[in-house]
């Protein structure tokens, strides 16, 4: 297909009301920044029920990277983010992971919050709620599998994925195939992996077409 920026201008009218759209595959479809942030503001309206985002193999940067980071920060409730040959840039690889790792804590916050105001309001209950309560009260929400592969992150954008690496609890997929790694970033990510290992339920490391020696493995 070929629906470049004007056509998914198009379709988002649509989305904005679209009550149970939960996955949607726009891929290689010459679709910009323009197109993007339009997307991203009728996923804003209609907040919630898609899971699932594929963008790959299209002519994204920096502002719709912006965008995408936008609606994760705003609780979107995407899960699955396929950004996959789009050119976004360290830049736009930062915002995105920087959204990422702040997510589940936003949401934590609000549904620790909510819990302290049901104890608030149950006349039985005068005590607050303990730690004990709130770890099995709260769900961890936030995107599950990232695709970030050729898009141009270079050394900055993959501390960025490190960084966040480092901060989700959600992550179980990641690929960064073909962004041009060398060892010494391998070893960032493997340094972020271990000292979350005990939270972030990572299932799958993508890292094929990379500059990658027997020195990067061991650092994972």
């Amino acid at each position: 297909n070929n629906l470049g920026d004007e056509g998914v201008k198009t379709l988002a009218s649509g989305i904005a009301v679209h009550g149970s759209l939960s996955s949607l595959d726009l891929g290689f479809n010459n679709v910009g920044n323009e197109g993007c942030v339009a997307l991203c503001s009728a996923l804003l309206s209609n907040r919630g029920t898609l899971h699932t985002l594929y963008l790959s193999g299209n002519a994204i940067s920096e502002n719709g990277a912006l965008a995408i980071s936008d609606i994760i920060h705003k609780g979107c409730g995407l899960e699955r983010l396929h950004l996959t040959g789009n050119v976004i840039g360290p830049e736009g690889v930062k915002v995105i992971t920087e959204a990422i790792g702040a997510a589940h804590t936003i949401h934590s916050a609000f549904e620790v919050q909510n819990l302290t105001n049901q104890d608030d309001n149950n006349d039985m209950l005068n005590q607050s709620p303990t730690k004990d309560d709130i770890k099995k009260s709260i769900t961890l929400h936030g995107v599950q599998e990232l695709f970030l592969g050729g898009t141009g992150m270079g050394h900055d954008g993959c501390l960025a994925v490190a960084k966040m690496l480092e901060q989700t609890p959600t992550l179980r997929v990641l690929s960064l195939s073909n962004c041009g790694l060398c060892d010494d970033e391998i070893q960032l990510l493997g340094d972020s992996i271990k000292s979350n290992r005990d939270k972030i339920p990572l299932e799958a490391l993508q890292l094929s077409f990379n500059n990658i020696t027997c020195k990067g493995t061991e650092s994972l």
